[in-house]
């Protein structure tokens, strides 16, 4: 690994961010070609980073993501690898998007392939699931992440350290006894996901869902809804006995893939997949297949609505600013958040706290002194409503991105009399039926990309010192009532394509967003008051 060649590469905008570190695309210099480069935190095991690394440079296929380069950045290792700009299987359905059993085959296809190259080097995955299944813009799904990759040798059988997503992981790896089919059985969970649009296992606490794979009959797909084919290959994915359980060899001769392995190796890529990357291109609010909410201002962007202030949006990459205050309640992990330490005047929740199927409700009643909350990303999955009632010294409230996505409920902040600011990153509070804001003194609020999906009714009412709404889009893009009444002080309105299936509209006093109104983006059955 080499820190000399860090200065080749133009940061142009961050893609994500994870307990890993961070994703970004960049664009290396000489030849301007855009890649994506993996920032991870070194731990000290530089050799094991070094192994890792020639392992990743020397895996070549079309089926999988190319890895370039790993370079040293003072405290960071940074991974250089091939930038799929149409992003992942996972990031498609959570707009909302189903994949029909034809677009499902071609997508394992390409996953066989990839696999069976990696399973060819004895290189185990470990980690496969919609989320590193990227979409090409040249017609073809490749398998990412490599960040918990490792080469299979005797001297590493019952490894002490179970990685990977536990929804994903197979009954052997449960044992502490990963194979090269633990990623066999990893693929055909995705394949449920990716035809029923949920994960089989979604909502089972960590006892639960050890139980479940261990002693209780695999997932399978309805045999009245799938191909029979489909359903059989599904089957020999989900086999619990390891040796028994296909192995990708074995499954690129199964009926239900055998034509599309073939077309693959022959002609390189995928009517069907070509299509899917050119819709996913065209979608709204993407750009390079990347969601508006994480580009950066110096990036072309589609031009956007913004009344009363500049064209582009903000950054609503993920939060990480913590309280000022020095009486802070910090949640490391989800036990914590069984701790209550009501005098707290800030709360700061860390990344991926609170996803057991316990956590489901939070009385923040308890809390009289809380001046700020701030969650990180990916936390609270099951969380069925947040209620800020009546907090006098509540100040700040700022929400990750993919924050509260499992569950149903409501997010209901009223009579506030001190809060200043609400942000909500991307992808969060995906279920949640109703977002109420009321008799607060709120200034700035922010909704990223793709929150509050399935949200039917909106209240922003006795709001006086608002004065920058900023919705990202795809954000309350299935809102049917919606209430603006006495917001009257708004000077920067952004509201993206949200409320585009309104059809109720209580309006008064509102400012900007009546204009915004009178110019056809919220036109449906209006009552003035």
């Amino acid at each position: 690994m080499n820190s000399a060649f860090a200065g080749n590469y133009e940061f142009i905008r961050k893609l994500g961010k994870g307990s890993f570190g961070e994703v970004w695309v960049a664009k290396e210099k000489h030849s301007c070609m855009l890649v994506a480069i993996k920032k991870v935190k070194e731990k000290g095991n530089v050799k094991a980073i070094q192994k890792e690394a020639n392992s990743l440079r020397n895996s070549i296929s079309s089926f999988i993501v190319r890895y370039h380069d790993v370079l040293k950045k003072g405290n960071e290792v940074w991974i250089v690898m091939e930038y799929c700009r149409c992003g992942s299987v996972a990031n498609y359905m959570r707009r909302g998007n189903r994949l029909t059993e034809e677009q499902i085959r071609e997508i394992a296809s390409c996953c066989v392939l990839g696999l069976s190259y990696l399973h060819s080097m004895r290189i185990v995955h470990r980690d496969i699931k919609p989320d590193n299944l990227l979409l090409s813009e040249n017609g073809v799904a490749k398998v990412c992440d490599f960040g918990l990759a490792a080469q299979l040798d005797p001297n590493r059988k019952g490894k002490d350290v179970i990685c990977g997503t536990p929804l994903y992981m197979a009954p052997e790896v449960f044992r502490g006894k990963e194979d090269l089919k633990s990623d066999v059985w990893s693929l055909g969970i995705s394949l449920v996901e990716m035809a029923e649009g949920t994960n089989p296992f979604a909502g089972c606490s960590s006892e639960v869902l050890r139980n479940r794979v261990l002693n209780v009959k695999s997932p399978a797909l309805s045999s009245s809804k799938w191909s029979s084919e489909f359903v059989d290959f599904v089957g020999k994915c989900l086999e619990k006995d390891v040796k028994k359980r296909w192995s990708v060899s074995e499954l690129m001769e199964h009926a239900f893939v055998k034509d599309s392995v073939r077309g693959l190796t022959e002609k390189g890529n995928s009517v069907l997949l070509l299509e899917l990357a050119k819709k996913v291109g065209n979608m709204p609010g993407m750009i390079d297949g990347v969601t508006k909410s994480v580009a950066q201002s110096h990036v072309n962007m589609v031009e956007m609505t913004v009344l009363g202030g500049q064209n582009g949006l903000t950054n609503m990459d993920a939060i990480e600013e913590e309280p000022t205050n020095e009486n802070v309640f910090v949640m490391e992990e989800t036990g914590d958040f069984f701790l209550t330490y009501e005098t707290s005047e800030g709360i700061v929740v860390k990344d991926g706290v609170g996803n057991d199927e316990v956590v489901a409700s939070w009385d923040m009643g308890l809390y009289k002194s809380l001046r700020e909350l701030i969650i990180g990303d990916g936390c609270f999955a099951y969380m069925a409503g947040l209620k800020l009632e009546g907090m006098d010294t509540l100040e700040k409230v700022e929400i990750g991105g993919e924050c509260f996505s499992l569950g149903e409920g409501k997010l209901e902040v009223v009579n506030c009399v001190k809060m200043k600011c609400l942000k909500i990153g991307s992808d969060s509070c995906v279920g949640w039926s109703e977002f109420v804001l009321r008799d607060c003194a709120v200034e700035e609020v922010e909704i990223g990309d793709g929150c509050f999906v399935n949200c039917e009714k909106i209240v922003l009412e006795e709001l006086k010192e608002l004065n920058s709404l900023i919705i990202d889009w795809n954000t309350f893009l299935n809102v049917k009532e919606a209430t603006f009444v006495n917001v009257p002080n708004l000077s920067q309105l952004n509201l993206g394509n949200a409320f585009s299936a309104v059809e109720t509209v209580t309006m008064s006093n509102a400012s900007l967003i009546e204009q915004e109104s009178r110019n056809e983006v919220i036109v449906h059955d209006r009552k003035e008051l």
